[in-house]
C-alpha cells in the first residue's frame, strides 16, 4: 500500500492587468499585516510586506463532509515591482508592530501614470506610483487553522 501524502496547494499569484489584481485583491481581504512587515527598497523599486490570509480554498472546493469548514490561515509575501514613488497616509510609523487589516488593493491610470492604493480598515493607506502593473503574492508555508467556522 502506498502512502499518500495530502497534497499542499500553494497560491503564487502574478498581476499585470487590472482583472489580475482584483483576483490578488480577493485572496488578500482581510490580509493581517503591520508597518514592521513592510519594506519599500528604493534602489530596486520594491514594495513587500508579509501578511497572514484567511485560505479560502477549502470553502471553494468544500474538502469536507461536514456542514461547515475551518477556515485556515497562511503567511503571504506581497510585491509590488517597478515603484517610483511611495506614500502612507493614517498608518502610525512609531507604532510598527500596530495590526493593519487589509481591506482591498486597486489600481488607476491618471495622466498615463498607474497609481496602486491598499486601503486598510482602520483609515490607514498605501499609495504607490508604479512604471507598471507587477503585482504579486505567494504563499509562504503551511496553513494553520484558525478558530473561524464557516458554514457552508
Amino acid at each position: 500500500m502506498e502512502n499518500h501524502k495530502e497534497k499542499k496547494s500553494f497560491l503564487r499569484l502574478r498581476a499585470r492587468e487590472q482583472e489580475e489584481l482584483n483576483v490578488i485583491s480577493a485572496c488578500l481581504q482581510g490580509s493581517i499585516t503591520c508597518y514592521g512587515e513592510m519594506e519599500f527598497d528604493k534602489e530596486h523599486e520594491r514594495f513587500a510586506a508579509i501578511m497572514v490570509r484567511y485560505s479560502w480554498e477549502d470553502v471553494a472546493t468544500r474538502k469536507t463532509n461536514r456542514n461547515y469548514v475551518i477556515l485556515k490561515h497562511i503567511r503571504t509575501a506581497f510585491r509590488i515591482e517597478c515603484v517610483k514613488k511611495l506614500s502612507l497616509r493614517g498608518i502610525d510609523l512609531t507604532q510598527e508592530n500596530k495590526l493593519l487589516e487589509l481591506v482591498t488593493v486597486s489600481a488607476r491610470i491618471k495622466k498615463e501614470k498607474i497609481f496602486l492604493h491598499l486601503i486598510f480598515s482602520d483609515s490607514g493607506e498605501i499609495y504607490a506610483e508604479v512604471e507598471d502593473l507587477d503585482v504579486r503574492m505567494e504563499d509562504l508555508g503551511d496553513a494553520i487553522d484558525s478558530q473561524i467556522k464557516v458554514v457552508l
